[in-house]
């Protein structure tokens, strides 16, 4: 699990990235939340800093710091 505050959607050096498609991008004040659509179809929640934007309905990478992901044991 990543939190969606998590993601960002500008590479950051050190730090893990997904290829996605921008599929929707809203701005709610000082945030935004975007829905972005891995290769696989799943949908990922990103919602990162406002000043970053999206190209809407393009093909991007979202990156994460691998140390803020959890993995739930089965």
């Amino acid at each position: 699990m990543v939190r969606p505050e998590a993601f960002r959607l500008t590479p950051v050096p050190g730090n893990a990235s997904l290829a996605v498609e921008i599929v929707d991008a809203a701005f709610f004040g000082d945030r935004q939340r975007v829905v972005a659509r891995t290769a696989s179809g799943q949908e990922l929640d990103v919602r990162p800093d406002a000043v970053e934007s999206p190209s809407a309905l393009s093909s991007t990478r979202i990156s994460f710091d691998p140390a803020a992901a959890f993995l739930f044991p089965d």
